[in-house]
């Protein structure tokens, strides 16, 4: 499934703008195809990204000061830590860092709420690069 490529469509204008400085983005993905479309849509808006297939792997980035995010994007179900506790780790290593959590699970407006008391936003799966991108920009433009 190429769910970032087949959103666009192939008329697409390019890539819509991010609006926003280029920042640096930490994904925690395990499905590598996935973690490859992500990079490649940020990159392509100019924002620096790395990546992890483990919660373990991105604590240990950031622990060891390989690279230091001002955004993070975690899909909610890893194989090691969810993504809740990935963020809930970085947040204790980085203090008001943002994040975003993507699941292929549906979200409800009452979740989506609770997310958003907890200082997370949510991203369903599958989602294009539009709505990548555009979500990121928002998150950024507002730190």
């Amino acid at each position: 499934m190429s769910p970032l490529p087949d959103a666009e469509g192939p008329h697409s204008s390019g890539p819509p703008s991010a609006g926003a400085t280029p920042r640096r983005v930490l994904v925690v993905e395990d499905d590598g195809l996935v973690a490859s479309m992500v990079e490649q849509a940020l990159v392509h808006v100019g924002h620096h990204v790395e990546s992890a297939a483990s919660g373990a792997e991105a604590l240990e980035l950031v622990r060891c000061g390989r690279f230091q995010p001002d955004l993070v994007l975690t899909d909610l179900t890893l194989e090691d830590l969810s993504g809740i506790e990935v963020a809930r780790g970085l947040r204790r290593l980085l203090p008001g860092i943002d994040v975003i959590v993507t699941s292929g699970y549906l979200s409800t407006p009452v979740q989506d709420a609770e997310w958003a008391r907890r200082g997370y936003r949510f991203l369903a799966k599958p989602f294009g690069a539009r709505a990548l991108i555009e979500m990121v920009g928002r998150r950024i433009e507002r730190a």
